[in-house]
């Protein structure tokens, strides 16, 4: 910033800030701004392509097809989504996107934790409100989608982990 006196503004890609100084932006005058929902498409698309890549054990299937010869196709066999159950952690511009592609391409339920939306807000959004721990519980795929800021950091930790159900995937785009 002492380098730069001319300047007006940063912006971060995404939602967060957290690859920004702002305090010391705003010390120094400096507008900071973010570009929230700007990647909204892509971030739900790698998500759903997580999950099929999870549930089909589309990694292992490859590695597994490299070194051997035969392939016993019970061995390797995944899983459906088809009306499963995905726990959305923030349901902004991303989660909102998830929650329509899950909704609608697999018939999934779908629960949402998100305490800055009202259960009216988030039902518009096309999921339940639900606690962040009962979502974890019910899951089957948890997908966070929220920014990191001192309120998120660390929200997720060895507690959360334990109360998910064994068969569950854990997918994180936030930061």
């Amino acid at each position: 910033l002492t380098r730069t006196p001319n300047l007006l503004a940063v912006s971060a890609n995404g939602v967060g800030y957290d690859t920004v100084n702002v305090r010391a932006c705003t010390e120094a005058g400096v507008l900071v701004v973010n570009q929230a929902g700007g990647n909204r498409e892509a971030v739900a698309e790698h998500v759903l392509g997580m999950m099929l890549c999870l549930s089909k054990r589309v990694i292992q299937v490859d590695r597994f097809m490299r070194r051997e010869l035969i392939v016993e196709r019970e061995a390797y066999m995944g899983s459906d989504i088809l009306g499963k159950t995905i726990g959305i952690v923030g349901i902004g511009h991303v989660g909102s996107r998830i929650a329509e592609l899950c909704r609608g391409l697999f018939a999934m339920r779908v629960l949402a934790c998100d305490p800055y939306l009202t259960e009216a807000e988030i039902a518009s959004r096309g999921a339940e409100k639900t606690e962040l721990d009962d979502l974890l519980r019910q899951a089957d795929y948890i997908s966070i989608n929220c920014p990191l800021t001192d309120e998120t950091r660390g929200m997720i930790g060895a507690r959360q982990y334990a109360l998910m159900q064994p068969h569950a995937y854990f997918i994180t785009t936030a930061r």
